[in-house]
């Protein structure tokens, strides 16, 4: 398995591992991810600043992750659209996706990294926790289910 920079022509690979992604946690009563037009610009526009990587395996990709420079802090990394095509979870390659994220925000000098995680989506919280990140608030009310966890490292 290697973890490469997403190309342009991987844009439907990575929306269609997000959107699975996202139908489990839709399953699970947690609406995360809408995988709408907009966030196939974002993505796309990701993709080609250098954001957007994705997992490979047998020259298929099998899981993604961006990884950019925080809005308002460029000190800081943020990771997101962290997803693993379902088949291919459970085996670690979520963690390895995290650790690729740390080694390059430290290669980089970031100072910190910042992640989320769904309010309702207990394994992605406690991944993050096991990697060193701490719980720094909610972005919205624990009432709506599209909230989210912040996550931060400090590096």
């Amino acid at each position: 398995m290697e973890i490469r920079q997403a190309q342009k022509q991987q844009l439907i690979e990575v929306l269609y591992i997000i959107r699975e992604c996202s139908n489990q946690l839709v399953e699970k009563g947690v609406n995360f991810w809408s995988n709408s037009h907009a966030d196939m610009e974002e993505i796309s526009s990701d993709i080609e600043q250098g954001y957007v990587y994705v997992m490979v395996n047998n020259h298929v990709s099998i899981a993604t992750v961006t990884l950019k420079p925080h809005a308002t802090n460029q000190k800081v990394m943020t990771i997101s659209r962290l997803a693993v095509f379902p088949a291919f979870q459970r085996k670690g390659l979520a963690s390895m996706l995290i650790s690729f994220g740390i080694d390059l925000a430290q290669k980089g000098n970031f100072t910190a990294m910042e992640g989320y995680s769904p309010l309702y989506d207990s394994n992605l919280a406690a991944l993050l926790e096991k990697r060193g990140f701490e719980r720094k608030g909610t972005l919205s009310p624990p009432s709506e289910k599209i909230g989210s966890i912040i996550f931060e490292k400090l590096l």
